[in-house]
């Protein structure tokens, strides 16, 4: 029965809404299509839906890189509202690129998206620097600072950002706000004084993009460069087979001891989230389901234990 409780077959897998929690968040443009491809509406697009999304849930942004095919946005969610957070942002974004680039239907995969939970310093470093790193690994630019795109620098932490409205039409007889405020900040698990925290981030993306650099080197293919960017079609996909089946991992966590803490908390939680759903299903409507647990709690009233 537990096994069986663990590994529902006809629902997807409910993971725990943590208040404090930082996550990596990654999701790929339908078709694999690079409907983001930088432009100044897309750029600004993305911009002021991410600011937006923070400020109405609470959201602590840290990093942001917004690739042709897909996103990436380091950040901490101290309210718990991580899901409501992903929805208003992404349901912005679609609704105004595909206005842009004259399309209907779904903007962004219903499968290809990955919320990563990142637990120590280790672990949110490695992800400043691989978000930073990415127009760099994906053989777009020689440098991540010639990414035509969006794409947040150590050097902007702590500074507040006025984010204008798009000038696009889905926006133009909007009542949302004329400006949104951004502004990004250091992870919480990368302590230290302000100029040590901005010297670790910095060293950690430069030696990724050298990485990448030496990785696409053996590739003996040569940059695209930002103009060839700026020119490929929004409606083109990459040539490349996309890997069927590949992991996709929840946590990450460098320290091993705090990494088996994490995992059995998460299994902990699935015994007693899927064990008070199995009581819920057979007519017990007091049953108490364990805290973190957000979609029932949120659209079916149950009750949570505190945290």
């Amino acid at each position: 029965m537990v096994q069986h409780l663990l590994a529902p077959p006809i629902m997807t897998r409910a993971y725990p809404v943590m208040p404090g929690t930082t996550y990596m968040l990654t999701r790929q443009c339908v078709d694999r299509m690079f409907l983001l491809r930088p432009d100044k509406h897309s750029n600004q697009i993305f911009l002021y839906s991410l600011a937006r999304a923070a400020r109405i849930n609470g959201i602590i942004l840290h990093a942001v890189t917004v690739m042709s095919g897909h996103p990436h946005v380091v950040y901490t969610d101290p309210l718990g509202r991580d899901p409501e957070f992903r929805r208003d942002l992404f349901a912005l974004v679609a609704r105004a690129i595909n206005a842009l680039r004259k399309r209907s239907g779904h903007c962004f995969a219903i499968a290809n998206h990955n919320t990563m939970v990142l637990v120590d310093e280790g672990a949110q470093l490695e992800a400043m620097a691989y978000v930073a790193a990415q127009p760099v690994a994906a053989g777009a630019v020689r440098y991540g600072y010639q990414w035509p795109g969006v794409r947040s620098k150590v050097e902007e932490f702590d500074k507040l950002r006025r984010v204008r409205r798009p000038n696009t039409s889905f926006f133009r007889n909007d009542t949302l706000p004329e400006h949104e405020s951004l502004m990004l900040v250091p992870p919480p698990g990368i302590r230290g004084e302000k100029w040590y925290v901005t010297a670790t981030i910095r060293a950690a993306i430069v030696s990724a993009e050298q990485n990448a650099r030496a990785a696409h080197a053996r590739s003996g293919r040569p940059f695209e460069g930002r103009r060839a960017v700026r020119r490929t079609s929004c409606f083109r996909q990459p040539n490349s087979l996309q890997p069927s089946r590949r992991l996709n991992p929840r946590i990450k966590c460098h320290d091993l001891e705090l990494r088996k803490a994490a995992k059995a908390a998460l299994s902990a939680f699935w015994c007693a989230y899927y064990g008070a759903l199995f009581e819920l299903r057979r007519g017990n409507r007091t049953v108490r389901f364990p805290h973190g647990t957000w979609r029932l709690r949120v659209y079916s009233g149950v009750e949570c234990d505190s945290g």
